[in-house]
């Protein structure tokens, strides 16, 4: 997902205890759950803990891909978190909610975000009032059979743990 990024709104945060608490403030700034939302996330962060995936063979399933993915506990970090919130509706497409990445001012670590504490943070959000979805015209792409539900490849690969978002 792109967009160029033109917040609507803005808060500072003196202090973020967890990921969770996170995702309570920019629920707070939300004002729709039926449309698409841009985050940006700037500040000091006393533990960022993030993953990444590795590179797989062309053909490898997104669920096998997914499952060795290194993670990295980031301690005493500053950098930006951007993401985007989706729609259940997308689901065939997206994971609805959350999905953020982090990356370091110094652009040497980052990844999807697992966990944070940390702060202060300044939290920038936008509503994004369309969306285009562009498909490939590959041979590959037209051949593929797309007729089953992505939904569970995608939601094992995305998942943000239960856990660390409480």
């Amino acid at each position: 997902m792109v967009t160029d990024f033109a917040p609507d709104q803005s808060l500072e945060i003196a202090h973020c205890a967890d990921l969770g608490a996170l995702l309570v403030e920019l629920d707070r700034l939300r004002s729709s759950d039926n449309l698409f939302y841009a985050i940006r996330v700037d500040g000091d962060f006393e533990l960022m803990h993030t993953r990444a995936m590795c590179r797989a063979e062309e053909g490898v399933a997104l669920a096998a891909a997914a499952a060795h993915q290194p993670e990295f506990k980031l301690p005493g970090v500053s950098g930006t978190m951007v993401g985007f919130w989706s729609p259940s509706y997308i689901q065939a497409l997206e994971i609805p909610g959350y999905h953020l990445h982090f990356i370091d001012v110094r652009r040497a670590a980052g990844g999807h975000v697992l966990g944070l504490n940390g702060g202060p943070l300044r939290i920038q959000i936008a509503r994004l009032k369309d969306f285009q979805l562009a498909l490939p015209t590959s041979v590959e792409y037209l051949r593929a059979d797309l007729g089953r539900d992505p939904s569970r490849d995608l939601e094992l690969a995305e998942k943000v743990r239960q856990e660390e978002a409480k």
